[in-house]
């Protein structure tokens, strides 16, 4: 309660938009991952990102290493589903959210807020709410206060951008929202691609 529904609602969109329904592992997403890992053995292009749901996240900063292997992948699993068994929703939820790592000094969102915005996490607009759940992908590289953000946020300001596009396709915020927070981004932009032109 104390979080806030925008942020809540940012971090369903672009982390795992089935949190609410699935019993731990969204298995779609799983074997898509998996199979785009298993072609990436061919074209030299792995990447076995993207398909941990919220609980899976909550497992691994928890209790597992980071190491991109199918052992540890395994393990995520099974204790995601053993997860799901013992807790509600809301305390995986409140475990994720109050301990992934964020950018700086930031562990948790709380402390994201603070950092990035010096208010609390419940009191976040729409964009600063997309931004912390947008950082989640790579903390270093979407860092605001990091030297190359600091030359070029155009990083940091399209995922915040691809964050809101989510937000929009999950029914987490209006056509009119999105729009005007949107646009309020792309002005930002605009200075640094007059640069770079």
């Amino acid at each position: 309660e104390e979080m806030g529904d925008n942020l809540i609602n940012a971090f369903f969109s672009i982390e795992d938009e089935r949190f609410e329904k699935h019993k731990g592992v969204d298995y779609k997403r799983t074997i898509g991952v998996t199979l785009r890992d298993v072609l990436g053995r061919f074209t030299g292009n792995r990447d076995m990102q993207g398909g941990s749901t919220i609980t899976q996240q909550m497992i691994k900063n928890t209790f597992l290493t980071r190491d991109q292997k199918y052992e540890r992948k395994i393990k995520e699993i099974f204790m995601a589903l053993e997860a799901e068994k013992k807790l509600t929703k809301n305390q995986i939820l409140e475990t994720y959210l109050n301990s992934i790592f964020l950018g700086g000094k930031a562990n948790g969102v709380e402390a994201a807020a603070r950092q990035y915005f010096s208010k609390s996490a419940i009191d976040l607009n729409i964009v600063e709410a997309a931004y912390i759940a947008g950082t989640t992908q790579s903390p270093s590289v979407y860092y605001a206060f990091g030297q190359n953000s600091l030359a070029n946020p155009s990083k940091y300001i399209n995922r915040t951008i691809l964050v809101l596009d989510a937000m929009l396709k999950n029914g987490k915020i209006t056509e009119e929202e999105h729009r005007i927070n949107v646009e309020e981004l792309e002005i930002a932009l605009k200075p640094i691609e007059e640069k770079e032109a």
